[in-house]
């Protein structure tokens, strides 16, 4: 997800000690001027880096112009309109300050790529010289990035996310001729829809909530998954899914709810997995008045 904004926000004086490796949170700046197939120039080289699930390539410089070192503080927030996203503030100290500052004055319409490890934290488009020692950036998913975030950096965390409670098995579901979904169970009805999601079977719609009398047309959380997986889910087909384990076989979630008119949210984490990439965000299943779980997002 490329967000292009004006990094702003107040100086938050606050200071604290750092665990882990500062220096994996790097950001240097992108070279749009290389086309597919034109060699790359000798100041810069290419690099991969995970946005969620699909991995993009970028031509970056070699130079780090910044680093996790002058960050006094990370914050995670959850957004206050929407569940399972987040946002994150960082902090910067003095010195920090006055090289950012720098940055951004002299660099006015380049891309600063920021990523920690071989993750996306924002791809965005310096707007105006920045003076403030904080930086934020939200419309953040995947549980994965906060925790590596976390072990990285010593954060002020109010997320509420219990990231030691994660506890996954890989999932079995195969479908075969003697298996049925049970769609009273909520396991059983996020693990078929996400095996057919992943092959692109069109049989992951028979899984996803729709209003009384609305066609499979009409559906608009269809359409959200079908724009989800040719945008960003493109690389879907190459991870193993992994199910909460304390769940099953459950018939009733340990989760939180929000009452609706027609059914209830259900939000039940979940862990799709590779070689190279951990992601980890909640699926939204909605339980109907006939005790029935569909899904709704995620």
């Amino acid at each position: 997800m490329k967000k292009y904004f004006t990094l702003l926000l107040t100086f938050l004086m606050i200071g604290s000690a750092f665990c882990g490796d500062k220096a994996s949170l790097k950001f240097r700046f992108v070279n749009g001027n290389v086309a597919p197939g034109e060699p790359i120039p000798e100041n810069c080289e290419k690099i991969s880096v995970y946005n969620d699930l699909d991995k993009i390539d970028y031509v970056v410089e070699k130079e780090i112009v910044f680093d996790g070192s002058h960050i006094k503080q990370i914050e995670l927030q959850s957004d206050q309109f929407f569940s399972g996203v987040y946002e994150i503030i960082l902090t910067l100290d003095v010195e920090g300050t006055k090289i950012f500052s720098d940055i951004t004055e002299h660099n006015i319409g380049r891309s600063l790529l920021a990523q920690i490890d071989n993750s996306y934290l924002f791809n965005a488009i310096i707007r105006d010289k920045i003076t403030s020692g904080s930086v934020s950036v939200s419309g953040f998913t995947n549980i994965t990035l906060l925790m590596k975030i976390k072990e990285n950096f010593d954060c002020i965390d109010n997320t509420n996310i219990n990231y030691d409670g994660f506890k996954f098995v890989k999932s079995s579901f195969t479908p075969d001729s003697n298996q049925t979904v049970d769609k009273k169970d909520p396991i059983q009805v996020m693990e078929a829809f996400l095996y057919y999601y992943k092959q692109n079977d069109p049989q992951w719609k028979n899984y996803v909530y729709s209003y009384p009398n609305l066609s499979t047309e009409d559906n608009r959380f269809i359409k959200n998954m079908e724009n989800n997986r040719k945008n960003n889910f493109s690389s879907i087909n190459q991870y193993d899914v992994y199910v909460e384990e304390v769940l099953k076989p459950a018939k009733k979630p340990s989760s939180f709810f929000f009452r609706n008119k027609d059914y209830i949210d259900v939000y039940i984490p979940f862990k799709l997995e590779n070689q190279e990439n951990t992601f980890i965000r909640y699926i939204d299943l909605v339980i109907n008045k006939k005790g029935e779980y569909f899904v709704k997002n995620f």
